[in-house]
């Protein structure tokens, strides 16, 4: 192979010719096969010079040429095989794609399957690839005969092969290759499968090889169509290296298991690959071969590309791998390793380390780049991953890579919502993911352009709109097997029912959510769900079971390195504590959560445990304490523009003024009086309101409010409730002024 830098590549139609019986030909009559040899130069290069043909080399007997249209190598090799006969016996195979070009030889995976292509001709016949069919834009006047998917032996690919129909030429009989045809799936079900991890058969240190090409044809694959293919997580969880095909179709419910292994042999890889169908309970694929070094960015993509095929689900961008650059994706696997392995923070930062050095390598490896930015999406840096995100749109977008758009557009919605609150862009930037993953037929992305629209939606208080999109999301994920998004979708179908205040409809999705967490045995998705179900039982009054729930849900996210997943948590627990009276606690958790937050350097975040820790403190009587935690949280609400939250504050500080014996002034509060946004407070907020102005109005509204909060209660839990410190707080003072 030339060295990257030397080389050029370009869309070609490769033709390998030979002369059957040529060896034995050579070793009987020396003087006859040359005589053939000459006779088959005379016929071919007038037609190369015809059909805008170059005859790349002559190996022996064989001949490799290159065409820049494909119809010319069509009509070049039909030319050619009109004029053999039976002195002169010719195969001829073409194949197309992306070639690499140096000092005129040609190079690449289209070189082989062109030559593989050619070894299974018949005499005077003419075979060539679907990939060379479907890049012929005028085929008036040709015929061609379907020989079915070929496994070619010893290049570790599966090919749709045609044949060309004339009657100067031979036409070969499909029968004649049933030995090496793949049985393509067929039935109506959607296909199911099961990708093993490559068994790593070279040193402990190359084991990244294996997985991290794994993990890219589970993700390839999952993006390619209506196809279940079980997550490798989930794979992760099983011994199944000690299975057997059928029991590992039983385990993980899949029709098909894919199972290989790969071994680094100094500058070589040996491959092996089977495909497994449990409904004939046989191998429908097996292959062994080898590749070069270089050859490596191919690996995933063959791999990928022959998986699909058999499953009868069209593979896309099979022209071009996202980089050809060896050593970036030889990091970049290794990256992958490194970070679904994590275990410590040196592992995050190794991971970044490799996926650094994949892109010096090659600037344009946007998939290394959208893993990158992801490590700190992940984690919660928003800044770092909103930097990358946008440079990664940009760049997509000049090389038309869809797919990566569409990973940037959802990288860059999450952040619009959680670091900038700005519903809107986000909504904006979601449906242009949607769009596009329709026009690409993205499935995947398109169940999650969905599924995030409906959520946007959902935030808006636009409630049918959202549970209709989350719905579609779900009929889109299911036949895919996507569980953490289906976890994901009911999550969000849980949160939407939870604000209209259907709280039995919430709980329903949410122990859905909870029950494929709980299957899927991933601590965060366990931790989630269990955190979303305690807001429920807040709701639902029995905050027994609520402290309960969030406290193991606290428990799994301890342990992670979401630090603002983790302070959300804090704060909502705290939240708990404060309603039901144990201050000391609800201070600790939440000064903790605040400190976290810190961390995180989002403003909406530290403004929140500022906000409940000045609440904290008021209660406890401690009135200055809480007016430095409050003015911190009205600086920050100024900043980010959370009228809402501002207004919460300012009455918490006004509260802590009159028991301070401060002044302030009442007509700063006539301008919170809006109502849009005090029919949004609580009634400990509502209360506040009545406490500094002396407004009975807002008493009563206090009142009302909490009266409709034990609608729903049990009896049992009603009466709790409405003990609470800031319920009896509320219903003491109503009773005196009113009654």
């Amino acid at each position: 192979m030339p060295k990257q830098k030397d080389i050029e590549r370009k869309i070609a139609s490769i033709m390998f010719t030979d002369i059957v019986g040529y060896t034995q030909l050579t070793a009987e009559d020396e003087e006859k096969a040359f005589q053939l040899i000459k006779k088959k130069r005379e016929l071919l290069l007038p037609l190369l010079k015809k059909h805008s043909g170059k005859l790349v080399k002559e190996i022996g007997d064989g001949t490799l040429t290159r065409y820049n249209d494909t119809k010319d190598a069509i009509d070049c090799a039909n030319d050619f095989q009109s004029k053999t006969n039976d002195d002169l016996k010719v195969r001829a195979g073409i194949h197309s794609g992306e070639v690499i070009i140096e000092n005129g030889d040609v190079f690449g995976d289209v070189v082989n399957v062109a030559s593989r292509l050619e070894s299974i001709a018949q005499p005077k016949s003419v075979l060539l690839s679907k990939e060379t069919l479907d890049k012929i834009e005028n085929k008036e006047n040709l015929e061609f005969i379907s020989l079915g998917l070929q496994s070619l032996k010893g290049v570790g690919r599966l090919i749709e092969v045609f044949a060309l129909s004339g009657k100067s030429i031979h036409t070969p009989k499909p029968e004649d290759y049933e030995e090496n045809k793949v049985q393509v799936h067929s039935d109506d079900e959607v296909p199911s499968i099961a990708i093993i991890p490559f068994e790593n058969k070279g040193a402990n240190e190359n084991a990244f090889y294996a997985y991290g090409i794994s993990a890219d044809v589970i993700n390839d694959c999952t993006d390619a169509g209506i196809i279940k293919v079980v997550p490798m997580q989930d794979i992760e969880k099983t011994d199944y290296y000690s299975m057997e095909f059928k029991e590992l179709s039983e385990t993980f419910s899949s029709r098909y298991i894919a199972q290989g292994v790969l071994w680094k042999m100094n500058d070589m890889f040996q491959l092996s690959i089977d495909l497994y169908d449990s409904k004939s309970d046989s191998i429908i694929w097996s292959d062994r071969w080898q590749e070069d070094w270089d050859a490596l960015t191919n690996i995933k993509r063959n791999l990928c590309d022959g998986l699909l095929k058999a499953l009868n689900i069209g593979s896309k961008d099979s022209d071009r791998a996202e980089t050809f650059n060896t050593e970036a994706y030889k990091y970049y696997l290794e990256a992958i390793f490194v970070w679904d392995k994590r275990e410590t923070k040196d592992d995050i930062s190794k991971a970044r380390k490799l996926l650094n050095r994949a892109i010096k390598l090659d600037g344009d490896f946007l998939g290394a780049r959208a893993w990158l930015a992801w490590t700190y999406l992940k984690i919660g840096d928003f800044s770092t991953a909103l930097n990358y995100y946008k440079a990664i749109k940009l760049d997509a977008e000049k090389q038309g890579n869809i797919d990566n758009i569409i990973r940037a557009l959802h990288g860059l919605g999450e952040i619009y919502i959680v670091k900038d609150n700005n519903i809107e862009k986000a909504l904006k930037t979601f449906e242009e993911s949607l769009s596009l993953s329709q026009s690409v037929n993205n499935q995947r992305a398109l169940g999650h352009s969905y599924a995030k629209v409906g959520t946007i939606h959902g935030q808006m208080n636009d409630f049918s709109k959202s549970i209709d999109l989350l719905q579609q999301a779900i009929e889109i994920f299911k036949p895919l097997n996507l569980k953490t998004a289906i976890m994901s979708a009911y999550s969000n179908l849980g949160t939407t029912y939870f604000v209209q205040g259907d709280y039995d409809q919430s709980m329903l999705y949410y122990k859905k959510n909870l029950k494929i967490a709980t299957e899927s045995r991933v601590k965060v998705n366990i931790a989630n769900a269990q955190d979303s179900i305690a807001h429920t039982y807040q709701k639902l009054g029995d905050y027994s079971k609520a402290i309960e729930m969030k406290q193991k849900a606290l428990d799994f996210y301890t342990n992670l390195e979401n630090k603002r997943a983790l302070a959300s948590i804090l704060y909502s627990l705290g939240h708990m504590y404060l309603d039901v009276g144990r201050l000391d606690e609800a201070l600790e958790v939440l000064s903790k959560g605040l400190e976290l937050a810190r961390e995180t350097k989002l403003k909406e975040s530290i403004s929140s445990g500022c906000n409940r820790i000045g609440a904290i403190y008021y209660e406890m009587g401690d009135y200055s304490e809480a007016v430095k935690y409050i003015e911190e949280a009205i600086k920050l609400d100024k900043e980010i523009g959370r009228d809402l939250h501002e207004v919460v504050s300012i009455l918490e500080l006004f509260a802590c003024y009159k028991n301070l014996d401060k002044n302030f002034n009442l007509d700063d509060i006539a301008k919170l009086e809006k109502d849009d946004i005090i029919q949004n407070l609580d009634s400990r907020d509502t209360y506040l309101f009545y406490y500094v102005t002396d407004n009975e109005a807002y008493l009563e509204s206090a009142y009302e409010i909490l009266m409709r909060n034990v609608e729903n209660m049990e009896d049992g839990l009603r009466i709790k409730y409405l003990n609470f410190p800031n319920s009896k707080r509320i219903i003491e003072e109503y009773e005196k002024v009113f009654k």
